[in-house]
């Protein structure tokens, strides 16, 4: 698994737009009226009341829309990655809330700078001397990349790659620094 470290934050970040969309539908929605109260006679109502004709029922609570696709029931092929939309219009109904959020982010234009610029990681991956790689480790080549770019520091299959990097960006620094020293100490 790439990053497992962020699964926590990432569904910490999803869990905030879902709550943030979900309490804008509330929001919109009407309250329904509450149902007129019906006049009763008051030897029926101490009957009723001394016999429990409708005990209360013992449900398990209902897993919210969230938790139900965090669970990966409707889990997507990773064959058919690039139908993303089309798996969000068969499975609005049971996830209408992260549907809209799924809209909301996949619909977005991607001609950003942004992506030219990974559109240009991606062809200098693919050197000449690089020509057979498939699409699927350039893609994976690209992105991390493009997260080491920015600060995120990989974990699981690439932790060990990580600690060589970070120790030798260390000595790097820890050399540097003598050599300055060196330097103010001659002159």
């Amino acid at each position: 698994a790439w990053f497992p470290d962020y699964y926590t934050y990432t569904k910490s970040l999803l869990k905030i737009l879902f709550d943030a969309k979900k309490s804008e539908i509330n929001a919109t929605k009407e309250p329904a009226p509450a149902p007129p109260k019906k006049k009763s006679d008051n030897s029926k109502q101490a009957l009723n009341h001394k016999f429990d004709f409708f005990p209360d029922t013992v449900e398990e609570p209902v897993a919210d829309e969230l938790t139900t696709y965090l669970g990966g029931i409707y889990k997507l092929d990773s064959d058919s990655v690039s139908e993303s939309l089309d798996w969000w219009k068969e499975h609005c109904r049971e996830f209408p809330i992260l549907a809209l959020l799924a809209k909301d982010y996949l619909a977005c234009c991607a001609t950003s700078a942004s992506v030219e610029r990974c559109f240009s990681a991606a062809a200098d991956t693919c050197s000449s001397d690089r020509g057979s790689l498939a699409a699927r480790t350039i893609e994976r080549c690209v992105s991390s990349h493009q997260w080491l770019a920015q600060g995120i520091k990989p974990d699981g299959d690439f932790e060990t790659a990580q600690q060589i990097i970070t120790f030798a960006d260390q000595q790097r620094e820890k050399e540097k620094a003598e050599k300055a020293e060196i330097k103010v100490l001659t002159e």
